[in-house]
């Protein structure tokens, strides 16, 4: 698995609900990725890379 987290944080929150946030195995990353970036794109939602908090 990897380290890092991906995470759907809703609009005007500061924090992100854990049952929003996943990780790609491995060897799935580079495809899960693209596909994440076509799912943006499609919607007109930006893709951003940073660090978030959870909330559990």
């Amino acid at each position: 698995m990897n380290n890092q987290r991906i995470g759907f944080k809703l609009h005007g929150r500061w924090l992100v609900p854990m049952e929003l946030c996943f990780f790609f195995d491995k060897n799935e990353e580079r495809e899960g990725l693209q596909q994440l970036h076509q799912w943006a794109e499609h919607n007109k939602l930006e893709v951003k890379r940073r660090f978030f908090q959870t909330l559990t």
